[in-house]
C-alpha cells in the first residue's frame, strides 16, 4: 500500500522525481506510475514516465507490466502521445501473456488501451480461450458492456463461442454478491472504494458513501421515492428514482486528489451509464459539502434532479 503524508510534501516528492525522470530504472518508473494510481494523484507531468518507458516496457516482469497499465489507464493518460508505446506493446503481449496476468487486467485498461477493434476481439478471445480463470471477473463484464455500447458490428461478428463464454461469466456472475461496479477481485483492491483508514460513517450494505446515505436522507424528506443500490448490469447504480432517472453520488474517490476532475474509472462509470438510456443527475461531494443546511440541500436537489421526478410545487 501506499501511505501519503501531507499533500504538499507529496507534490514535491512527486515533481523532483518527475524532473529527474531520466534517471529512473524501468521497473522505478513501474512504482512511480502505482504511487500515484494509488494516491489518486494526477500529475502534468506524468507523461513523462510513459515516455521514459516507451522502449522497455517489454523489461519490466509481465505482472507489473500489466499494473502499469492498470495505472496508466486510471491515471487518465491513454490519451497522451507517449501511450503509443504502451498500447502497442499490450496488443502484441497479449498472445503470450499468462492466464493470471491477464486476468489481473482491469476492465478500464482494456477500455482505455485497447482502443480499436482489432485489440479488443483479440483480448476477448483470449479470455475464451483461457475462460477456466475468469469466471466471476466484474472485468469482464464491464469490457462486454463497452463492447456492446460502442463497438456494436465487432459485438455481432464475434465468434459464437466467445459470446457463448462471455453470457456464461454474466450469467455466474449474477449470483454472486455484488457491492460496486468498481470493487476489485485481487491484490490491487482500490477501485473507486472508501478509504478504510476509519470507520465509514455509513451503512456499506445499503449505501456506496456517507454522500450517498444523506442524499437518500434528503430524498427521503422530500416525499420522493427512491431504491439504493440497484444492478444495472455490471454496476450498481446508487439512486434509483424511477424510470431511467437515477442520481449518482460522486464522493471524493470520484475525484483526482485534490482535484475536481473526474477519475478515469468514475468517467467511464457515468458514459456508460448515458450510453445505457439513463437520466442521470451528477451530485459532487464539494458541492454537497458546501451547503449549510437540509433547507439548502433540497433546494440544490430540486434544481438538479430530472424534471420527470421533480415534486408538483
Amino acid at each position: 500500500s501506499v501511505q501519503a503524508g501531507p499533500h504538499s510534501a507529496v507534490l514535491v516528492l512527486v515533481n523532483r522525481v518527475l524532473e529527474n525522470v531520466r534517471d529512473l530504472k524501468p521497473h522505478q518508473g513501474f512504482y512511480i506510475l502505482q504511487a500515484m494510481s494509488r494516491l489518486r494523484l494526477k500529475h502534468p507531468k506524468a507523461g513523462r514516465v510513459m515516455q521514459h518507458l516507451s522502449l522497455a516496457w517489454r523489461s519490466l516482469a509481465e505482472k507489473n507490466f500489466v499494473k502499469s497499465a492498470n495505472a496508466v489507464a486510471k491515471l487518465d493518460l491513454s490519451k497522451e502521445l507517449w501511450a503509443k508505446p504502451l498500447k502497442m506493446t499490450l496488443a502484441t503481449w497479449l498472445a503470450v501473456m499468462a492466464p493470471k496476468n491477464l486476468m489481473r487486467l482491469k476492465a478500464i485498461a482494456v477500455m482505455e488501451l485497447l482502443d480499436d477493434e482489432d485489440a479488443m476481439r483479440s483480448y476477448l478471445q483470449r479470455c475464451e480461450r483461457d475462460r477456466s480463470h475468469f469466471w466471476y471477473s466484474r472485468h469482464l463484464q464491464m469490457v462486454e458492456l463497452h463492447v456492446h455500447l460502442l463497438y456494436p458490428k465487432l459485438w455481432e461478428s464475434l465468434e459464437d463461442e466467445v459470446r457463448l463464454f462471455l453470457q456464461e461469466v454474466r450469467h455466474a456472475a449474477h449470483d454472486s454478491t455484488i457491492s460496486r461496479d468498481d470493487d476489485e477481485d485481487d491484490e490491487d483492491d482500490e477501485d473507486n472504494e472508501a478509504p478504510l483508514a476509519k470507520r465509514p460513517n455509513f451503512d456499506r450494505k445499503k449505501f456506496n458513501s456517507e454522500l450517498h446515505q444523506d442524499l437518500s436522507r434528503i430524498l427521503g424528506s422530500m416525499s420522493i421515492p427512491h431504491q439504493n443500490k440497484i444492478a444495472a448490469g455490471p454496476m450498481v447504480l446508487d439512486i434509483h428514482l424511477q424510470d431511467m432517472c437515477i442520481v449518482e453520488a460522486s464522493a471524493a474517490w470520484s475525484y483526482y486528489l485534490r482535484s475536481s476532475h473526474l477519475t478515469a474509472l468514475a468517467r467511464r462509470r457515468q458514459e456508460m451509464l448515458k450510453a445505457m438510456g439513463f437520466d442521470m443527475a451528477v451530485i459532487p461531494y464539494f458541492h454537497w459539502e458546501q451547503l449549510k443546511d437540509d433547507d439548502a440541500k433540497r433546494e440544490f436537489l430540486l434544481e438538479n434532479l430530472p424534471q420527470q421526478v421533480r415534486p408538483a410545487s
